[in-house]
């Protein structure tokens, strides 16, 4: 009989009776070198002219059998890297400065923010899942924290010297409050989205919230927020009191809250209130 190889770590499992006198040299090779390589193997990948397919190969040292991804590169947008769809575990970090996605041939990229760490499983039915956590300091991405004791949170706002008017991005990813700070020149829509590559329907789960917060700094004449979009598709929110606002509060800060409900794929229940500051 001959020998086969073992379908996630492609080890040389050797047939009854075979290899007479030599079997020691693919033992050795099994457990010194690609057991070793799934263990504690690291693979570096350059993604900075495109997306990159990991090597695999059976009885030999390979790419996609190392147990951690280094990602590196000067890539301008998101790089794809492809991993066999077997079933395995690796911790990805994500040196770039953009979303690198990791996927099978025929699935799904599980998205790696910039500056990240993830621990990324392939269930081999092409489904790629894990969680992220930044290096420079303890933020977790798409983490399940079950009845946590918190002391205090702290959320990372943004505070621009900006003017609000036409479309302005809410990159959630980076932060939970916006504010602009220069007095707003014309009604404006906010779109909601992870940031400029990651969209909010791909970090959001049906049946989950996110709150957030956008500060508008009104002059003399007072504009205010006239349309909602989620990647970049219109949304018709609920307004708090009912009636959307047609104006803006001048001379102080006005203050929009949105809670956003994903209810299904790429649809959402979104309420809203405008608050005035002066």
């Amino acid at each position: 009989m001959p020998s086969t190889f073992s379908p996630s770590l492609r080890i040389e499992l050797i047939g009854d009776g075979e290899q007479d006198g030599i079997w020691g040299q693919t033992t050795n090779n099994n457990l010194g070198s690609l057991i070793e390589q799934a263990i504690a193997g690291v693979t570096t990948v350059d993604v900075t002219s495109a997306d990159v397919t990991l090597t695999s190969f059976n009885g030999t040292l390979d790419e996609a059998r190392s147990a951690v991804l280094i990602v590196n590169g000067s890539n301008a947008v998101t790089r794809n890297i492809t991993i066999p769809n077997e079933p395995k575990t690796y911790i990805v970090t994500n040196n770039t400065s953009q979303t690198v996605g990791i996927k099978t041939s025929s699935g799904t990229a599980f998205s790696c923010p910039s500056g990240t760490q993830t621990t990324l499983y392939c269930d081999g039915s092409n489904g790629v899942s894990g969680a992220s956590v930044y290096l420079t300091y303890s933020t977790f991405i798409n983490a399940t924290l079950i009845n946590p004791a918190i002391t205090g949170i702290r959320e990372t706002a943004t505070v621009s010297a900006t003017a609000a008017t036409g479309t302005i991005n809410f990159d959630y990813s980076t932060q939970s409050v916006l504010y602009y700070t220069s007095n707003a020149s014309g009604n404006w829509t906010m779109n909601f989205r992870g940031n400029g590559s990651t969209t909010l329907n791909s970090i959001m789960s049906v049946g989950q919230s996110i709150s957030v917060t956008f500060m508008a700094t009104q002059g003399a004449t007072a504009y205010y927020n006239a349309a909602i979009q989620i990647d970049g598709s219109s949304v018709t929110p609920k307004w708090q009191g009912g009636t959307a606002p047609t104006i803006g509060n001048a001379s102080g800060i006005d203050v929009y809250t949105y809670a956003i409900v994903k209810t299904a794929s790429a649809t959402y229940t979104v309420l809203a209130a405008q608050t005035q500051f002066k």
